[in-house]
C-alpha cells in the first residue's frame, strides 16, 4: 500500500499565533525548555535531556510513561518544540503511542528545519547504532518559525549549513550559488540569505520525499555523505555533532567516487572548496578519530565495523551515494571486502 507525505506547513513570526489543540502534550529538551516553554500553555510537558547521547530508547519511554499515566487518548497532540533529537523521538513516540497518534513538529535549529522535521522519519539510537530504532510517519502539521533560530549558538549554524551543502549539491543548484556568492558569516546569523536557502532545501527535500515516502528507491539519494557521517558519530560516541560527520561523509563518499572512475577530479576539488570555506573538515583521519585511535588504519578498520551496522545496507553490500558532478548522483553498493580496499585509497592526503 502506498503512503502518502503531505503535512501541512505554517509559517510564523511567533509560537503564539498557532492555536494547539487542547490535548496537546509538549516536548522539550533541556536546552528548549528554558528558551520556548514560556509560549506555551500546556498542563501536558515533557523534558528530555538534551544532546545525541540522550537520543535512546529511554528517552522516549520517558515521554510513553508520562503520556499513558496522565490517560491521553490515542487523539492527543504530540508536539516536538526543539532540534533534531527532540523531533526523531517525539515523531517516534506518536508513530507507536496508541497504534498512532497526532504529531505536529515544531523545528528549533536550522538541521532541524532541513533535515529531521522533514521527510517522516522518526527514531532513537540504539547500542551505538545511529537510528537503529524507528519508523515513517507524517506529522499533522510542520511549523516554521524563523525567529526562534536567533537563540541558537554559531555551532548548530554550522551544523545547518551542512545539510543544506548537501541537498543543493544533490538537488538544487541555486543554493550551491547563494552559497559562492555570499560570505560564509552571513549565514551565522538570521538573514534573508539564510532563510531564502533553507526555504530551498525544504522544497527540494519535499520533491524527492513526496516520490518515495519510505526510501524504496531516489529518497536514498538523501543519504548522500551519511554512510560515512553516521559510523563516524557512532564511533565518536557521538561527540562530534551530526553536521561536522555530514560534511565529512559527503567528501570521503566523493573520494570514494573518484576511486570508481565516477567523481570527476575537478569537481572533488570543488566540494573541497565549498564544505572548507564553512570551517569543516575533509582529511581522511577527522579529529574526533585522532582522540580516540592511535593511527588512521585502525580507524578505517573500525569505520567499515560500523558500517556493517547501516540500516541501508543490501545483504552483505554497503550503500554509498556519490556523483560525477553537481546534480549527477549515483549510489554504489559496495561489498564490504572491496571497501577495506577502498578505504585504504581514500585514507591519507593523496586525495585530500
Amino acid at each position: 500500500m502506498k503512503q502518502n507525505y503531505k503535512p501541512m506547513f505554517f509559517f510564523i513570526d511567533t509560537l503564539k499565533n498557532y492555536t494547539f489543540p487542547d490535548e496537546t502534550i509538549f516536548i522539550f529538551d533541556t536546552h528548549t525548555e528554558k528558551l520556548f516553554s514560556q509560549y506555551i500553555s500546556s498542563r501536558y510537558i515533557v523534558t528530555i535531556p538534551a544532546g545525541e547521547e540522550h537520543k535512546t530508547i529511554s528517552s522516549a519511554i520517558l515521554i510513553l510513561e508520562y503520556a499513558t499515566k496522565n490517560n491521553l487518548t490515542r487523539n492527543v497532540t504530540f508536539c516536538a518544540i526543539g532540534g533534531g533529537l527532540v523531533c526523531d523521538i517525539t515523531a517516534f513516540c506518536a508513530s507507536i503511542y496508541k497504534r498512532g497518534a497526532n504529531l505536529v513538529l515544531v523545528p528549533t535549529t536550522i538541521l532541524s528545519m532541513v533535515d529531521a522535521a522533514i521527510g517522516g522519519k522518526t527514531g532513537c539510537n540504539f547500542l551505538e547504532v545511529k537510528n537503529g530504532i524507528g519508523t515513517f510517519y507524517t506529522p499533522k502539521a510542520i511549523i516554521f518559525c524563523f525567529t526562534l533560530l536567533e537563540t541558537l549558538p554559531h555551532i548548530e549554524f554550522k551544523n545547518g549549513i551542512a545539510e543544506i551543502i548537501k541537498i543543493g549539491l544533490l538537488k538544487q543548484k541555486k543554493i550551491i550559488d547563494i552559497l559562492e556568492k555570499t560570505e560564509p558569516q552571513q549565514f551565522n546569523i538570521v538573514t534573508k540569505h539564510l532563510i531564502d536557502i533553507i526555504k530551498l532545501a525544504i522544497h527540494a527535500k519535499l520533491k524527492i520525499v513526496s516520490k518515495d515516502f519510505t526510501e524504496k528507491n531516489i529518497r536514498a539519494l538523501l543519504n548522500f555523505g551519511h554512510t560515512f557521517a553516521h559510523a563516524l558519530e557512532s564511533i565518536s560516541h557521538f561527540a562530534i555533532s551530526h553536521g561536522e560527520a555530514v560534511a565529512w561523509g559527503i567528501y570521503q563518499e566523493l573520494k570514494l567516487g573518484y576511486t570508481f572512475q565516477i567523481t570527476e577530479r575537478s569537481y572533488l576539488d570543488y566540494v573541497k572548496k565549498v564544505v572548507t570555506s564553512f570551517g569543516f573538515e575533509t582529511s581522511f583521519f577527522h579529529s574526533s578519530a585522532r582522540k580516540i585511535f592511535d593511527n588512521e588504519d585502525d580507524f578505517g578498520m573500525q569505520l567499515i565495523e560500523q558500517m556493517k551496522h547501516d540500516k541501508k545496507n543490501k545483504d552483505t553490500r554497503i550503500a554509498v551515494v556519490t556523483q560525477q558532478k553537481l546534480m549527477s548522483n549515483t549510489l554504489l553498493l559496495i561489498e564490504y571486502d572491496k571497501l577495506i580496499e577502498l578505504i585504504k585509497k581514500i585514507k591519507g592526503d593523496s586525495l585530500c
